[in-house]
Order: C-alpha cells, then sequence, then structure tokens
C-alpha cells in the first residue's frame, strides 16, 4: 500500500535525459496497448514500492504517483508514465524488463531504450 512515508521518499531525481528523450519516452509509452496497461501498472508499482528507498527521496513524483494512486488511475497512460520513470531512477534496466512483456511492448522497450542511450 502506498503510504505518506513512502511517497516522501519517491521524487524526480535528476536523470540525464533531455526534455525531448522525455517528450519522445512519454509519446512512446502511449503506443503500450491498452489491454496491457493493468499489468504493466501493477509490475511497476511494485517495483517502483519495493525499492523506492534505495534511489528516490524527495517528494514531487511521489506526490504525482500517490495522487494517480488516490484516483485510481495508475493503470492510465500517465501512470505508466510516471511509474516508468520512477522504475527507471531506481534501475533502468529493470524498468526495460518490466516494460517487455510480451512482443509489441517489447518493441517498445527497445525504442525507449535507444531513444535513451541516443545522445543529441
Amino acid at each position: 500500500m502506498l503510504t505518506p512515508q513512502i511517497v516522501s521518499e519517491i521524487t524526480e531525481k535528476k536523470i540525464e535525459l533531455s526534455k525531448d528523450q522525455m517528450v519522445k519516452i512519454y509519446n512512446n509509452i502511449q503506443y503500450i496497448p491498452k489491454y496491457n496497461l493493468k499489468t504493466l501498472s501493477e509490475k511497476l508499482y511494485d517495483f517502483v514500492i519495493e525499492n523506492a528507498d534505495k534511489k528516490l527521496k524527495g517528494h514531487t513524483l511521489g506526490r504525482t504517483i500517490f495522487h494517480l494512486y488516490e484516483l485510481n488511475r495508475l493503470d492510465t497512460y500517465v501512470g505508466i508514465e510516471k511509474l516508468f520513470y520512477a522504475a527507471m531512477i531506481i534501475s533502468p534496466e529493470e524498468a526495460f524488463n518490466i516494460l517487455s512483456i510480451d512482443d509489441e511492448t517489447r518493441k517498445i522497450a527497445d525504442k525507449l531504450r535507444y531513444l535513451i542511450e541516443t545522445v543529441e
């Protein structure tokens, strides 16, 4: 369960991504099939909650995730974007592994990995 203590541990830690890369990532999240959103949100949520204390400290991203949680909106594209970003802060490799739940999402994960690794 998402508690205020966990919320305070989740934040937007600076990640080495440009705004353009973030926009491209968010735009590509939109290609995830709707039938995968619930499963992905659950897996990303569990990973973020279990590992939040390892790399995340603060409040901004945590508040956003908590707000989406309260509204039961984590299984939306916006929820996936925020959870994926939090998972990226904790462990980019694990974030991509979670995203790769089938062939369609694996292609999206590969494209996102390329966007992140590409230096503009």
